[in-house]
């Protein structure tokens, strides 16, 4: 038989800003910030390997690859403002408010039925958050995908 992995119940986590500021601070930026990469064009990369071709020795590591640092801007709410940087408890705290502000129905299975992230919710089509919430479904796709837009323009 096929079984399903019961659902997270994430109504014990704590989804104060103030901690997850707090985790981050005492990780070091550093370690927070790998998460972004940026490679140089195909014309460097031609560039770098005809003078490594023609030198006499050969550095195996050369710096294509550079790690740049992202900075996580919150809003006014206290999540980032880009969806795709949501941990499980942002989306979790998202759910949360959106729910209380529209009057949906406010229970620790609405957080079960989406135990993700913000990057995983993007991958969500329509359906999915109506198979998920069938009345508030929309309201919460639009609302993230709003979000998401702004995002992406800044």
């Amino acid at each position: 038989t096929h079984r399903r992995v019961p659902p997270l119940d994430l109504s014990a986590v704590s989804v104060l800003t103030n901690e997850a500021e707090r985790r981050w601070a005492h990780h070091g930026a550093a370690v927070a910030n790998l998460s972004t990469r940026t490679v140089t064009s195909d014309g460097d990369r031609t560039a770098n390997n005809a003078t490594s071709n023609s030198a006499s020795t050969t550095n195996p590591t050369n710096s294509s690859t550079t790690l740049t640092v992202k900075k996580i801007v919150y809003g006014a709410d206290g999540l980032p403002i880009d969806p795709r940087d949501w941990t499980r408890a942002n989306v979790w705290t998202w759910l949360i408010n959106l729910a209380q502000s529209e009057g949906l129905d406010i229970s620790p299975e609405l957080a079960q039925k989406f135990p993700m992230n913000g990057k995983a919710l993007c991958l969500m089509s329509l359906d999915m958050y109506l198979s998920r919430v069938p009345i508030g479904g929309k309201m919460l796709y639009r609302d993230f995908r709003v979000r998401l837009a702004r995002a992406m323009s800044l």
